[in-house]
């Protein structure tokens, strides 16, 4: 037998040494000697090999031999039966980092913590790296990366399967989208982040509406609706989020990028601090809010009593120059009004009077 008459191919992390069904032969082609595999890995660019002995002189074929991923190119070369030394040359294509997800951390089934990846489209993979690749996970990053399917399952029900990532690159911060975009949507986090910080901000669309969750950590967050309203903190105990049925959020945003990014837009754009009268005051069941006109921001605009309990919550667009709110539910009492724009704010004290 001759080398026309094997092949040499990648299939599912293997390469697989075969007979050519195109060839016509005499002799049945047996491996004599060591199959020496040498490879580029894709990442760095530094080679390397493996040489696998064959179980028994001669081998026949055909051999699956599992190989290093991460490659971008195998050379494959081994004896024949008959003197000859064949030599195989294996490209690999997609080995482009094409897929793009996002790193966070979560516990394992037996409670430990790991950390997982999920992709744009929702998918959540157990990853492992090759043997060539070095990575230090960070909760929120973003990544772009390649991978063959791990031969083993994952010991985490959180993840769709195991996954061997064989090429990976961190996703620079001017390639994310614009995370400050996320506080001009939603001009409650910026009182939040400010008090809570955060490692990753998720969304989930509903339709008509959405919940917003801000990340704290692995086990711990907590739960508002689109208009600010608190609903719920996870904490190792209790998730929120299996408590109202929300499970792969719609988008998130990587909270560091989004603290550079909010604090750039801040030093390069300022704001006008909010303003605003209220009257009357003291109040029978009514009260009259009239804004500054020149304020151009989307605003945020609430009622809450001594105890610091929302009461009345609503977001304002620059069109609107004065509004009504109904206080005839209310006891008569002390409350605060809050109007809130670009991370500035300003309180007024109002005082219900009505007729008992």
């Amino acid at each position: 037998a001759s080398c026309t008459n094997v092949i040499a191919n990648l299939q599912d992390g293997q390469i697989i040494i075969d007979e050519d069904p195109l060839s016509f032969f005499a002799i049945r082609p047996e491996i004599t000697g060591p199959i020496t595999i040498e490879f580029t890995n894709t990442n760095n660019g530094v080679g390397g090999f493996q040489d696998t002995q064959c179980s028994g002189t001669p081998c026949l074929l055909p051999l699956a031999i599992p190989v290093n991923g991460g490659a971008k190119e195998y050379r494959v070369s081994f004896p024949l039966l008959g003197g000859n030394n064949c030599s195989y040359t294996i490209g690999v294509d997609g080995s482009d980092c094409s897929n793009t997800g996002t790193i966070f951390f979560e516990n394992c089934d037996d409670g430990r913590e790991f950390y997982f990846l999920r992709t744009t489209d929702g998918r959540v993979f157990d990853p492992y790296l090759d043997t060539n690749i070095t990575y230090e996970p960070v909760d929120g990053q973003q990544i772009k990366f390649d991978f063959v399917d791990a031969n083993f399952s994952s010991p985490c029900s959180i993840a769709e399967k195991a996954i061997t990532i064989t090429c990976l690159e961190i996703v620079a911060e001017n390639e994310n989208n614009q995370p400050a975009e996320i506080v001009d949507e939603y001009p409650f986090l910026e009182e939040e982040l400010d008090r809570f910080g955060c490692t990753t901000i998720e969304i989930f669309d509903q339709g008509s509406h959405a919940f917003i969750f801000l990340r704290l950590g692995p086990n711990s967050g907590r739960l508002y609706l689109d208009n600010g309203t608190f609903y719920c903190e996870s904490t190792p105990t209790y998730d929120c989020l299996s408590a109202y049925n929300l499970g792969i959020p719609t988008t998130d945003w990587n909270c560091t990028n989004l603290n550079n990014s909010k604090n750039e837009k801040r030093a390069a754009v300022p704001s006008t601090p909010p303003d605003f009268k209220a009257f009357p005051n003291p109040a029978l069941d009514r009260v009259t809010i009239q804004l500054d006109s020149k304020q151009n921001d989307k605003q945020q605009i609430r009622v809450m009593d001594l105890a610091g309990r929302t009461l009345y919550q609503r977001m304002l667009d620059n069109t609107i120059s004065t509004l009504e709110i109904d206080l005839s539910t209310y006891e008569n009492g002390v409350y605060f009004v809050e109007l809130r724009s670009k991370g500035k704010r300003a309180i007024q004290k109002i005082v219900k009077q009505g007729l008992e």
